[in-house]
């Protein structure tokens, strides 16, 4: 039998077993060593889930000991196996589907990315992630002509976007952005002289909207920026949001 730290209580007098074993006042001593044991083991697998499964907005973790049913203050920590394109679900140890906010809305799209390790704590009713995703980083290989774009932090700050090809880094730039029911984004190079691959606009970039021989970046009304590339190659886009600023 196994025993999560999630199933034991803040009060100390009512822990009277682990795992089975019996540790209430006037125990058996030698229940003691095995009891440590398997505390030991607890505390080793207390909130790693590995590589998320289900799908991307329905992913699943699982605990090793597996927690007996969620607790307030329950921290999981796994490495995303999928990037969530809307709204998204946690199930851990089959224990029930919970949302996933983030501050006082629900994902909606891009905060997890494949292959990125993500914390996030129960607060009783769903799960929130340790570090606010407007800390998050996004990656993307862009084709020459197209666009991508990702879920916008929900609170106003900065971002440092790196251009690169395949061996070099062509450029980068510094955005602001205004997180507000009219987004603005603002930015300039920041890498020495020269005139900027960058430019900034706002509304839906599709792919050949933005300006020919730029990297355009656009914030837009449906939560998301957008990033097209027009500089003739494709290019990676590396962009790393820093802590929010007041609006």
């Amino acid at each position: 039998m196994t025993s999560s730290v999630w199933d034991w209580s803040t009060t100390a007098g009512s822990n009277t077993t682990v795992a089975g074993i019996n540790i209430a006042e006037g125990c058996d001593p030698g229940n003691v060593n095995n009891a440590i044991r398997a505390v030991m083991a607890a505390a080793k697998g207390r909130s790693w889930g590995g590589t998320s499964g289900g799908t991307a907005n329905a992913q699943t973790v699982t605990l090793t000991p597996a927690p007996a049913a969620y607790v307030d203050g329950m921290e999981v920590t796994f490495l995303a196996g999928f990037t969530n394109t809307s709204a998204t679900t946690l199930n851990v140890n089959g224990l029930g589907a919970k949302d996933i906010f983030d501050g006082p809305s629900a994902l909606a799209g891009g905060e997890i990315v494949i292959n990125n390790i993500y914390t996030l704590v129960y607060d009783g009713v769903r799960f929130r992630p340790k570090v606010p995703t407007s800390h998050r980083e996004f990656r993307a290989t862009v084709a020459d002509d197209a666009a991508t774009s990702v879920a916008a932090p929900a609170q106003s700050g900065a971002a440092i976007i790196v251009i690169s090809g395949s061996t070099h880094v062509d450029q980068s730039l510094i955005i602001v952005y205004r997180a507000a029911s009219s987004p603005v984004i603002t930015g300039q190079r920041i890498d020495g002289g020269g005139s900027s691959l960058g430019s900034f606009t706002t509304g839906i970039l599709s792919g050949t909207t933005g300006t020919d021989g730029r990297l355009t970046v656009s914030a837009h009304t449906d939560g998301r920026i957008y990033f097209e590339n027009r500089l003739g190659v494709s290019r990676n886009i590396a962009i790393s949001f820093m802590a929010p600023v007041i609006a």
